[in-house]
């Protein structure tokens, strides 16, 4: 009995053995990707991430990385079927719903972008990023009164944003309140946005 004892304890010591040495191959793929990916290598990123989900099924950042990678490659429905399977492993992953979102505008869907962008939003309330990106899909849906309160978001964030003033200027615009739009279009300008100015010089005065 003693033999069989020792025997278990050497099997669960060489499981335990072969699990940390897959995690560890898992997070040497997924370092080495994300090196290719900041170097906008995102093949070579993608087969790393690739071979990190290969030792661990269920690295959530590996699915959410390729998924990065292949939305760079504007493989975007690709990369939404990545970003599913990081959200069937971690429903509560903010990025991954903000990243699907992106994917998602890039398929030109922009209601299944505010979709997700609003998930993430309600995961995380100072996501910056998400609201930015919303105000932009509200605008393209012309809702302005919806991109007003994102990008008025965002610059409650942000207040150095000068893009955010600038979009809110546009979403004002396109909603009749010139004055309103003036006032943030000056405000973009004053932090060196060009377009801002080009708005100015040709509705405000």
């Amino acid at each position: 009995m003693q033999k069989f004892y020792i025997l278990v304890s050497i099997l669960f010591l060489i499981i335990i053995a072969a699990t940390q040495t897959e995690a560890q191959k898992a997070k040497n793929y997924l370092e080495a990707g994300n090196s290719y990916f900041a170097a906008q290598k995102f093949e070579a990123a993608i087969t790393e991430y690739s071979k990190a989900i290969a030792q661990q099924p269920d690295l959530v950042q590996a699915y959410n990385n390729r998924g990065l990678s292949k939305a760079g490659l504007k493989k975007f429905s690709q990369a939404v079927e990545d970003y599913n399977i990081a959200l069937a492993l971690d429903p509560k992953n903010a990025e991954a719903y903000y990243n699907r979102g992106l994917a998602k505008a890039g398929l030109n869907q922009q209601q299944a972008a505010i979709v997700d962008y609003t998930r993430a939003i309600t995961l995380n309330k100072s996501f910056t990023a998400a609201y930015y990106n919303r105000g932009l899909a509200q605008g393209l849906r012309q809702n302005n009164k919806d991109a007003v309160q994102d990008f008025t978001q965002v610059i409650s964030l942000n207040p150095t944003d000068a893009s955010a003033y600038y979009l809110l200027g546009m979403a004002q615009y396109n909603m009749g309140n010139r004055q309103a739009s003036c006032t943030s279009w000056q405000k973009a300008e004053n932090m060196g946005h060009s377009k801002a100015k080009i708005m100015l010089a040709q509705k405000c005065r």
